[in-house]
């Protein structure tokens, strides 16, 4: 049983994502640009900027930009990077992009006008990306990012652009039919949603599936600062165009809630139209993602530890920046993080600085 976009909603959603994910256009975008293109080579097939610095909402002023470089392959993307690029040979970083996607990195550029910049950028391939994006997805670290506002700052040519939409369109839709799940799980039989209750709960599923050192009020703040385009593309668009389907043969489909009728410009509402075992179905779909998730994020914290040259500092730094907590890390525990960090991760765990938002 799948959740599945009419071809008319589809068409429009790709529409609305095309016109407003690109172009864009900035000085410090364009001076990663050509730092990705010259550091690694054609291999490069995209950069797409994304996170907290894409708005004055959630943006701070010592955030760090974030991007994802989409590659043609993790061999030509590592092995024809600059020499001196990273302190490990290329094997290592195709083996572990490959095993758990993606890669991330910290990258900072000289300075200008008496402020370097800096970045933190996913390595991930177009082969992994589109199959992380779409329902046969492993968990849903590329899912809840892609699914949330992105800018498209550079392709190689129109394939890769046209690609990545389609990316961007499958991770919408997958997203809101598990958003379908979980509002499955909390409403009762006749329960009554409104449009802006299912964008919030599109906006922060990712925060359930990851723990993550953000601020409490983080999933509102992004849902505030792209409100307007993210009521248009779930409230009005994926809702209405969503049909639950069967199996593969079935081509029709069925609504899976249907609109409550409201005052004249009143916010749009909905009531689920699925029977106890659909319900049920969905809710435990939404549950298994979200566990699997979970299960994968927590081994991805090694991985970062290991590949990310500062990443003690990174989170100790976001940690101060988010919560207002400052701690202080002996030389042994940040020379040796695989082996001593663990006692940090943990309490932080036991405080709840770290966790899965609901």
């Amino acid at each position: 049983m799948t959740l599945r976009l009419t071809d008319e909603a589809r068409r429009s959603v790709e529409e609305l994502i095309r016109s407003t994910y690109q172009p864009f256009e900035s000085e410090a975008t364009d001076r990663f640009i050509r730092y990705f293109r010259d550091q690694f080579g054609d291999s490069v097939r995209a950069v797409i900027f994304y996170g907290s610095c894409l708005s004055t909402v959630t943006r701070s002023p010592d955030s760090m930009l974030d991007f994802f470089v989409i590659c043609d392959s993790y061999e030509r993307f590592y092995q024809g990077a600059r020499p001196g690029w990273s302190r490990r040979g290329p094997g290592i970083h195709v083996r572990l992009n490959r095993i758990l996607a993606p890669n991330i990195y910290e990258c900072t550029l000289d300075e200008s006008e008496g402020q370097a910049l800096r970045c933190k950028f996913c390595v991930v391939s177009e082969r992994d990306l589109v199959h992380e994006t779409s329902v046969m997805a492993r968990d849903l670290y590329h899912l809840g990012r892609f699914s949330k506002r992105m800018a498209v700052v550079w392709t190689a040519d129109q394939r890769a652009l046209d690609g990545l939409i389609g990316c961007f369109v499958e991770a919408a839709t997958t997203v809101a039919g598990l958003a379908l799940g979980r509002l499955a799980e909390v409403l009762s039989d006749a329960e009554p949603f409104s449009e802006g209750d299912y964008v919030r709960a599109v906006v922060a599923l990712s925060y359930e599936s990851e723990a993550r050192v953000e601020a409490s009020d983080k999933a509102d703040r992004l849902f505030l600062a792209q409100e307007q385009l993210y009521r248009r593309l779930y409230g009005q668009l994926i809702l209405a165009g969503l049909r639950l389907h069967a199996g593969t043969g079935d081509r029709v489909g069925m609504a899976p809630c249907q609109e409550v009728e409201t005052e004249p410009g009143a916010e749009a509402v909905h009531r689920l139209d699925l029977d106890a075992p659909t319900r049920g179905f969905l809710a435990q779909r939404t549950r298994r993602w979200l566990l699997r998730s979970r299960r994968r994020a927590t081994q991805r914290w090694p991985k970062y530890i290991f590949m990310y040259d500062n990443w003690i500092d990174y989170m100790l730094e976001k940690l101060e920046r988010t919560k207002g907590i400052s701690l202080e890390i002996s030389e042994r525990d940040r020379r040796w993080p695989l082996i001593f960090g663990w006692k940090h991760f943990f309490a932080m765990r036991r405080q709840g600085l770290i966790g899965h938002r609901r």
